[in-house]
């Protein structure tokens, strides 16, 4: 592998997990605009919108709503009741460890790198390990959704998830 020193920070919040001084994925995507002179300016009702969609899915019993309009609610609550349902959803929810905080150590640059991937689980019967991502879109379909993977880093946060845990697969739901 090339990270070494994989530890699991079970309870740790979100909080205090961006308080981590390690290295995130965040800060990659950060440094590539950077380097790329790249603006980026996220949409912070988006980001609400996101980040509340993964607690009603992940921590329904640590959710609270957020300060967004009542049409976003509406959508916000049936999203996350429409994933909890679904039956594959439902199986990987239930058998998964959400949000669970790993630091590494990356062997060649000696940087330390942290983690949180939605939900980690291992097959019962290979032992494989899969890693979940659940991401919000404004996209109407598939073909517009795989569009945006590259615009947001997403196949780079599936290669740097997948590395520092030594994952056989990342699933975006």
């Amino acid at each position: 592998s090339m990270f070494t020193n994989l530890q699991a920070h079970s309870g740790l919040t979100q909080a205090q997990h961006r308080a981590l001084p390690h290295v995130s994925n965040t800060d990659l995507s950060t440094l590539k605009a950077e380097l790329l002179g790249q603006l980026r300016t996220p949409n912070p009702q988006a980001l609400t919108f996101g980040a509340s969609f993964h607690e009603a899915v992940l921590e329904p019993h640590q959710y609270t709503a957020p300060q967004l309009p009542p049409a976003q609610l509406r959508l916000l609550a049936r999203l996350a009741a429409a994933v909890r349902r679904h039956r594959y959803c439902r199986d990987l929810l239930y058998r998964g460890t959400p949000e669970l905080t790993h630091t590494a150590t990356h062997q060649e640059t000696g940087l330390t790198v942290k983690i949180r991937p939605d939900l980690l689980l291992t097959t019962p019967r290979l032992g494989r390990r899969v890693l979940v991502d659940f991401k919000t879109t404004s996209c109407p379909d598939y073909a517009h959704f795989v569009a945006t993977v590259e615009q947001y880093d997403y196949d780079r946060q599936a290669a740097f998830y997948s590395d520092v845990l030594v994952a056989d697969r990342f699933l975006i739901v």
